[in-house]
């Protein structure tokens, strides 16, 4: 009886106390200006949201409450620190906080005074600590909260010593993640107001029918549990219950409202989730199919993937490491002797210029242009030896002279040898495919350099541009042609 009128007292001094905390408000707009003498190093930050003042002092590595905080902070963040144990002192400067943030960190123990001076707190959140117990009367002088989060700790029961006093003003209470295999049977007489619970990924087995029994609650979420049935008995509370979550996903459950379960399934609550079966099945069977036809088409897509990677991030051309100018002639051209007047008068002014560089006493264009004091054949050999490129024109007179194709198996000969594209084919004119030599024939299969000769202007530009870029540099073959 002294007890009950001790708290009577208690409850009719508290908005007095509240409003006391909050009146020292021109103390603490005396402290806040000191604010700005603070060390740099100083581990909170401190802003206005509204007409709420917050202070934020998570992730500094604290492991004690930092001292000199505001008297009328209203919201406290102290996330992911190293808290291990709270002390009785450790709020004591901060009466008017009525949300605490003690998430995320090492608490093992929390002293019973702890949260005494907190007397207007609405909201606590201690989740993701190591949390197995909570001291009795912890909250008895905290009659304004209505929100508690335990979520993620080691309780294995619900910590009803703790919440003794509390118990009537909790509307949400959230204890995931726990090991929680039992519930006290007094628990559902004393959550009366209570609208939210949350017991998932628990160790209970079944829940005993007197839970039934809490007429305010809205949502209860009992999913990844061990629960195969509840115990038999009327459904009364699901006249304000909206959501059940037990295996699946949130469902509502108004067809059970009034009606009596005795072996009740959870799954057959909200069912089995057939857009995830079928879509699991359909994306195997896909995979499996999609594998198969992989494997039966790997080459091809080998081929097509070598492509597409060529074309998003290209390749690395490995060229000649000379210079031109280490050879002794620029160009040797070899043409038919009927082309010879092409060559000199249209072909050799044109390249003189589009190549300005390529100076006319290092290219050797015809016999008259040959050294003297040697056999014909051995001194071609020479010059192709020496030369940075082996220009070839083909045209119909071509076909049919034996000593061009002498002169074209010479320097596809020496290309050969040597591993580099030094051979450039020019097409005078169009030439049947099946009087094509064998040689030519064999250039192109390989995608040798050549180019098509042509009248029309715009065809002549691209022409030039083409076998200038060509005739600049000699690329490293990737393989041989065999003659």
């Amino acid at each position: 009886m002294v007890s009950l009128s001790l708290l009577v007292v208690v409850v009719s001094l508290l908005p007095f106390l509240c409003n006391a905390a909050i009146a020292r408000k021109e103390e603490s707009q005396k402290f806040t200006r000191e604010l700005i003498r603070l060390p740099s190093s100083y581990p909170c930050t401190f802003w206005h949201e509204g007409q709420q003042f917050v202070a934020r002092c998570g992730n500094r590595g604290l492991r004690e409450v930092p001292s000199y905080l505001p008297p009328d902070i209203t919201i406290l963040d102290l996330t992911l620190n190293k808290f291990e144990i709270l002390l009785n002192e450790s709020f004591v400067d901060v009466p008017a906080v009525k949300k605490l943030q003690l998430s995320r960190n090492q608490l093992r123990h929390i002293m019973k005074e702890t949260f005494y001076p907190l007397r207007c707190l609405e909201q606590l959140i201690l989740g993701y600590n190591h949390l197995i117990n909570l001291d009795a009367d912890m909250f008895s002088m905290n009659q304004k909260l209505f929100f508690l989060d335990f979520g993620h700790n080691d309780f294995t029961a619900i910590p009803l010593t703790a919440l003794n006093q509390l118990i009537p003003s909790v509307k949400k209470l959230v204890l995931s993640r726990n090991n929680i295999s039992r519930l006290d049977f007094h628990l559902s007489e004393n959550l009366q107001n209570l609208n939210l619970l949350n017991l998932s990924s628990n160790q209970m087995i079944a829940i005993p029918k007197i839970f039934f029994r809490i007429r305010s609650l809205v949502t209860l979420d009992i999913s990844r549990n061990r629960i195969f049935s509840l115990t038999s008995g009327p459904l009364s509370f699901l006249s304000n219950l909206t959501y059940l979550t037990t295996v699946c996903s949130p469902q509502s459950i108004s067809q059970f409202v009034g009606k009596s379960i005795f072996d009740f399934n959870p799954d057959t609550v909200c069912g089995p989730n057939l857009t995830i079966y079928i879509s699991v099945s359909v994306l195997t069977f896909s995979c499996i199919i999609g594998s198969v036809l992989a494997w039966r088409n790997r080459w091809w897509l080998n081929y097509k993937c070598f492509h597409f990677r060529l074309l998003i991030i290209g390749y690395y051309e490995l060229q000649d490491a000379r210079e031109r100018q280490d050879y002794r002639y620029d160009l040797n051209i070899i043409f038919p002797i009927e082309d010879e007047g092409w060559v000199l008068e249209k072909f050799m002014i044109a390249l003189q210029v589009h190549l300005p560089d390529f100076q006319r006493n290092r290219i050797v264009c015809g016999d008259d242009d040959l050294p003297l004091g040697g056999m014909r054949f051995d001194t071609i050999d020479r010059i192709i030896e020496n030369s940075f490129k082996n220009l070839v024109v083909v045209s119909n007179d071509s076909v049919n002279d034996a000593n061009y194709l002498m002169m074209l198996q010479m320097a596809v000969a020496h290309m050969n040898d040597v591993q580099l594209e030094n051979v450039v084919m020019v097409f005078r004119e169009d030439i049947p495919d099946n009087q094509l030599p064998y040689l030519v024939r064999l250039f192109l299969s390989k995608n040798k350099p050549y180019f098509q000769w042509s009248e029309e202007r715009y065809q002549q530009m691209l022409f030039w541009e083409g076998l200038t870029k060509t005739l600049t540099r000699n690329k490293k073959m990737n393989g041989v042609l065999p003659l």
